[in-house]
């Protein structure tokens, strides 16, 4: 049954509570004992949309709303439609419901990219809004203004704001009995409204700030004073749990710094309700560097509930009587909640992370590796350091901004701070250290250090770069100079743990290979350390290129055959469920340490404008290595690998996510240990085609021989979760078995030859 009154989508009511949660007292109760402490309390609410009332039999005719309509009745014991007016003129077979014109009556968007479709198709089949209609803005007005006067809401968030004209968003805001001016009226001069647009930028561009900007102001009128920050989610998500080049993560700082009028009310958050938790996708240390990042920038931070007992589940409640909970899982002595409590106090402990400004330093431009920013306020300065590699780095000469020869002590980090070791800057305000993997540091100047923890070094080190702006094709030999007999450490890519030793000759020349043998485009980097001096070279940063495969091969398979291992299975009966799960062929492409796989389905689709490119499919493959030990239980999926053989890492990906888990760790209702980095993934629907390319340095294989390639598919809710199996198909869950069945609706199975691949 629907919940009624003001809850989640399906409000019956917009002025009434929901019985389920509290009565009107105890929300006044709460929003006393909030403003008590000095706290706020936000409501979310939604515009576009009611629940879903209502859907259509077949297509849905925009000329005649009509036809194939129906209620949606069947099992409820609420009322099929809002029980507040005008939302109960919901259905417009009845004239004057028609007449009203309360609801658009039009069928599911399926172009996210057309402004028509978005603003009058419906989506998630729920009962579209005609928020041009006059009477559906004072509805509105009416609604949302009750509960500021009534219970004392100090702000909103607002839900799928994108979906909705702005002048609506100016009007329902900005009129004289608008939500602005009510707010005023009861003493909130700056009263919250943040809204919903989840929506991605692509790297190193600003689509999404600049649809978030849409909505704050558009010619000339003034809508939202705050929206989500999902470009800085995605960027989030992409750096620190995929492996994305951390420049990424600083370019889309700067423009949360510089696109926004005032990015300090801009939320800013690593998870929620629509999302897959980060926790689920990404290592511990990954995590950990999310929440330092929302905690230490301008924004405001936004935790969702059961964060902090790091929850894998996305809307799984947090106590033993909620939906799906396994058990309460309230802990304040649990390493999530400590964590958030340490990051909280440190964010109270001084306005430079709330007020001050930031400017970024650095962003490894490469791949994983260090990002840096400088808070700044009133006179007091903070260093924010992460490295988002799994392997550590080298600070070489980083500038702070801050004075010569500054002290620097921990404000926090993961580790002892006594582990850090004596910090300062040098005598050009320059930082250089060793920063671990996936550290994240902040750190503050502490008084003038000692001149020798400053000093500077005789030796030098001189490495002749390849030609400015040529792609290497082939291995490439270097030549440099140093001090006699200098042992040098070649750093390749900034990874600390890989460095290689060499040897200068007497007469201080050495030499050493770029090697180039890696499948597909790549940026890259060398740089070479004295050790004992300190002495670094200038770091090299080169472009590689190789097109020929040592090796190709692949599998095809039957169409029609993406239904379980019986074909006995029904597929989601939504109107986008149709063969996207099923394969076609598997085709790998091999040279050095990449392997490139390309799955050609039956069908891609994107109704949701997914940012990888296909939806309504889960792929996730299954890695196996010979003469490593592995697991067979393919985690969440009731089943177990075929033909004898075993996992070593598994690849997950949807339209939303990418990631990779190891087997350690790995059970039957329990993925593995995240491996910290995610390959990219594209899909193409011209031609039919996944992409997934693994970058075999980053994933720790240096050999594919003899290597086992497990594909299946599935489905996954928004949220990153394997969606069920029924006896029973329904829109979202598959039918014709039991929870307990397989969760694979196809395979294939691709082997490489034990020799001759390195």
């Amino acid at each position: 049954p629907r919940p009624a009154g003001c809850h989640a989508d399906s409000a019956q009511h917009n002025k009434e509570m929901d019985p389920h949660v509290a009565t009107l007292d105890e929300k006044r109760r709460l929003t006393h004992e909030l403003h008590c402490r000095g706290m706020s309390l936000v409501h979310d609410i939604v515009i576009n949309h009611v629940g879903n009332y209502n859907a259509y039999d077949g297509e849905c005719n925009p000329d005649d709303p009509t036809e194939n309509f129906y209620l949606i009745e069947e099992g409820l014991t609420e009322p099929t439609a809002p029980t507040q007016p005008p939302f109960d003129l919901i259905d417009p077979r009845i004239p004057e419901h028609r007449e009203a014109d309360i609801y658009h009556w039009t069928p599911q968007v399926t172009d996210y990219e057309d402004p028509y479709q978005l603003n009058y198709f419906g989506f998630g089949f729920l009962a579209d809004v005609n928020t041009e209609n006059p009477v559906v803005l004072e509805a509105f007005k009416d609604s949302y203004a009750y509960w500021i006067r009534e219970i004392g809401v100090d702000g909103y968030r607002i839900d799928t704001v994108q979906y909705v004209q702005q002048p609506f968003w100016h009007h329902f805001l900005h009129d004289e009995n608008g939500i602005y001016p009510v707010a005023a009226e009861t003493g909130r001069d700056f009263f919250i409204t943040f809204g919903e647009t989840m929506m991605a930028s692509n790297p190193f561009q600003t689509e999404g700030e600049d649809r978030n900007l849409h909505f704050m102001e558009y010619e000339g009128l003034p809508g939202l004073n705050s929206m989500l920050g999902f470009p800085l989610y995605f960027s989030q998500r992409r750096v620190l749990s995929e492996g994305q080049p951390a420049s990424q993560l600083a370019f889309r700082l700067e423009q949360h710094m510089t696109t926004y009028p005032d990015p300090r009310v801009i939320p800013t958050f690593i998870d929620n309700h629509d999302t897959a938790r980060f926790i689920a996708t990404a290592g511990v240390e990954a995590f950990r560097q999310a929440l330092v990042l929302v905690y230490t920038i301008p924004g405001l931070p936004i935790i969702y509930m059961g964060t902090e007992q790091m929850m894998a589940e996305t809307r799984h409640a947090m106590f033993a009587e909620g939906w799906g909970a396994q058990g309460d899982n309230f802990d304040t002595g649990s390493e999530g909640y400590r964590l958030l409590q340490d990051l909280a106090e440190l964010r109270a402990s001084d306005t430079l992370f709330t007020d001050g400004e930031l400017d970024v330093l650095a962003g490894e431009t490469a791949g994983p590796g260090l990002l840096a920013y400088r808070r700044a306020h009133e006179g007091r300065s903070a260093l924010v350091l992460i490295n988002s590699a799994d392997h550590g780095i080298l600070v070489h000469e980083l500038p702070t901004g801050l004075e010569p020869a500054t002290r620097l002590e921990a404000l926090w980090t993961e580790q002892p701070t006594e582990d850090l070791g004596t910090l300062s800057t040098d005598g050009a305000g320059r930082l250089s250290l060793e920063l671990p993997a996936r550290a994240a540091w902040v750190l503050r100047p502490a008084g003038p250090a000692d001149r020798t923890d400053v000093s500077g070094t005789s030796v030098t080190i001189q490495l002749d770069a390849p030609p400015e702006n040529q792609t290497l094709t082939e291995d490439t030999h270097l030549s440099g100079q140093t001090s006699p007999d200098v042992t040098l450490q070649v750093i390749p890519d900034g990874n600390l743990d890989r460095a290689q030793v060499i040897q200068a000759d007497a007469d201080g020349q050495f030499s050493l290979v770029l090697p180039v043998r890696d499948l597909g485009e790549a940026e890259r980097t060398v740089q070479l350390r004295d050790p004992e001096s300190g002495a670094v070279s200038e770091r090299i940063t080169y472009r590689t290129r190789v097109t020929k495969a040592e090796l190709e091969l692949g599998e095809d398979d039957v169409i029609g055959d993406a239904l379980g291992p019986d074909g006995a299975y029904v597929i989601p009966q939504h109107s986008e469920s149709r063969q996207q799960r099923d394969i076609e062929s598997a085709r790998v492409r091999l040279a050095g340490r990449n392997l490139v796989l390309e799955l050609t389905m039956a069908e891609i689709s994107t109704p949701w404008s997914p940012i990888n490119g296909f939806d309504n499919v889960a792929i996730s493959t299954f890695i196996g290595f010979p003469n490593q030990e592995g697991a067979t239980v393919l985690p969440l999926l009731n089943a177990e690998l075929p033909e004898g053989l075993h996992w070593n890492l598994a690849h997950v990906t949807s339209g939303w996510l990418s990631y990779v888990y190891r087997d350690e760790g790995a059970r039957a209702d329990h993925q593995g240990a995240r491996q910290g980095f995610a390959p990219r993934v594209q899909g193409d629907q011209a031609s039919r085609t996944i992409t997934i390319f693994l970058d075999g340095a980053r994933l720790g294989i240096e050999d594919w021989s003899g290597a086992s390639l497990y594909v299946t598919t599935w489905d996954m809710n928004g949220e990153g979760g394997y969606i069920d199996i029924l006896e029973e198909p329904s829109n979202w869950a598959f039918g014709g078995g039991s929870p307990g069945d397989p969760k694979i609706a196809d395979s294939i199975l691709v082997r490489l030859p034990a020799e001759g691949v390195r």
